[in-house]
């Protein structure tokens, strides 16, 4: 909090007895070149590589001994590995490419392990064409007749890694790790937001944590003007049609992340299980009411914030048609104020229509491909499996001889008999009085094997939003249980744990 507090630049500081043997010659004149032949005239050039580093922000002259010294964003921009390690001991940048659901391995990965400079310049000369090596480019020309090799969604890519490291805490033992799946990209970086997420969000204000480091990358043509860089990023996924990106923060590891889904706002999947469950009550609704509940089947809870980053409409016209989808049976409304969120219905209350699991996976059990419309990015298609099993809500009985629920790998049925029987002393009854009854039989089930939560909920004989609000996340709080995937928890593979069994 002091830290963060400080009016000065947190990447100003200086660095006593570090000087240009320091940097990572090579890397410094890259940039040079780069920067040459991005502002062949900026008067920055005309000075040596003291001078230039010094303009940048990256060396200050020490008034009072006379000598030229580092700042942060000199090490951190252009410093040697074993520089920086002695700095910041923890300091650590990773790339991954996750390009398979299958497994949780990365197939392509690029961190600082001693084999290249290590710095953040480097890193973003590697990484980025990494990024963007499966974004298609049409072919184009500019008002000179010269080929065009970018789209907005480079642009878009290059922000959100630029936004990744110039906001980044380096004093926290978190590392920088961008993640490249088959339908996503993710960008996680040391420390909170320094303005309201909805500001962040609506752009024009900024309150940069590295400013000189924001600078280096924006003389090289790299990072937008203070305050538009997210607002660039949305726009160019809106332009795509894809899902709107996701910006969330985390209190505890106090960590930001920025999730950018190639999804289809209306993936054909989605529509059709819709379609499957409501029949002409889906079809005859207008697109944005289908995006809400193409938006909820995906993301299975949703709040008026998050709607309002997916449809372009004013807040009161969003309040207005949540309320119409609620008096439809289509929504159900759950807690009041900030806490308020909405939920897919059970169907039409005068039917009484069961929304089972079959028809509504969690996205954590889906298969990525399931998620994705085509696009000019996808990973390797699979086909979803039919859904084999229904339960229904806490209020109702389980069938003991329900199967396991679909669209995922199922357990082996030696496995899954031997589950259900732990389970036996909550699915056999309709409500459970006792929450250390239940919270036991949770822990001994994920004992045996990691689970998700559908497949808890399908074991327990109870709706899994209950199981996962109620029980699950008390229980990672309280470190009894933990993630699969920590680092994200909305992970279309996230599943539970008990805290001290081996990931299997």
């Amino acid at each position: 909090m002091l830290a963060e507090a400080t009016l000065s630049a947190r990447d100003s500081v200086t660095l006593r007895n570090y000087e240009l043997d320091d940097l990572d010659g090579e890397s410094f004149a890259q940039y040079r070149n780069l920067f040459r032949s991005t502002r062949p005239q900026h008067p920055f050039l005309e000075g040596d590589d003291r001078e230039l580093l010094r303009s940048l922000g990256g060396m200050k002259l020490n008034r009072e001994t006379g000598e030229y010294e580092l700042t942060l964003a000199g090490l951190l921009m252009f410093g040697s590995s074993v520089s920086i390690s002695e700095e910041l001991p923890h300091f650590t940048l990773d790339y991954q490419e996750k390009r398979s659901p299958e497994t949780h391995r990365w197939s392509d990965r690029l961190t600082t392990d001693g084999s290249w400079a290590g710095n953040l310049f480097q890193f973003f000369r590697r990484a980025f064409p990494k990024l963007v090596s499966d974004i298609k480019v049409p072919f184009q020309l500019d008002s000179q007749m010269r080929r065009v090799d970018e789209t907005e969604v480079h642009e878009a890519l290059r922000e959100a890694l630029v936004n990744c490291v110039i906001h980044a805490d380096y004093e926290s033992t978190t590392p920088i790790r961008v993640v490249k799946g088959d339908v996503d990209f993710e960008f996680r970086n040391p420390g909170r937001l320094r303005v309201p997420k909805e500001q962040a969000l609506a752009g024009g204000v900024s309150d940069c944590r590295n400013p000189s480091i924001q600078k280096m990358f924006q003389m090289i043509g790299a990072g937008e003007k203070a305050g538009s860089g997210l607002p660039t990023i949305i726009r160019s996924w809106k332009d795509q049609h894809w899902r709107a990106p996701i910006l969330d923060e985390d209190i505890v590891q106090e960590t930001t992340t920025l999730t950018l889904s190639l999804a289809s706002l209306l993936p054909s999947v989605a529509v059709a299980k819709l379609e499957e469950s409501l029949g002409n009550r889906f079809k005859e609704l207008d697109r944005n009411e289908q995006i809400v509940l193409v938006t909820n089947w995906l993301e299975e809870v949703v709040t008026h914030e998050r709607l309002m980053q997916v449809l372009d409409i004013h807040s009161r016209d969003l309040t207005l048609m949540l309320e119409k989808l609620v008096r439809d049976g289509l929504l159900i409304r759950q807690g009041t104020g900030r806490g308020c969120h909405y939920e897919l219905s059970i169907g039409s209350p005068k039917q009484g229509d069961i929304w089972t699991a079959s028809k509504a996976p969690h996205p954590e059990d889906m298969k990525s491909s399931d998620k994705v419309e085509s696009s000019s990015y996808s990973g390797e298609n699979s086909s979803p499996k039919s859904a084999n099993s229904s339960y229904n809500d806490e209020n109702s009985s389980h069938s003991k001889e329900s199967e396991q629920p679909g669209d995922e790998p199922l357990l082996d049925e030696e496995l899954w008999a031997k589950l259900s029987k732990i389970a036996e002393p909550i699915s056999r009854t309709k409500r459970t009085s006792d929450r250390s009854i239940m919270e036991d039989v949770i822990l001994k089930l994920c004992e045996q094997h990691a689970l998700n939560g559908r497949q808890l909920a399908a074991l327990l004989g109870r709706n899994s939003t209950s199981i996962r609000n109620n029980y699950l996340s008390p229980l990672v709080k309280s470190g009894r249980l933990r993630l699969t995937h920590p680092e994200r928890i909305n992970h279309p593979q996230q599943a539970y744990l008990i805290a001290d069994v081996a990931l299997r």
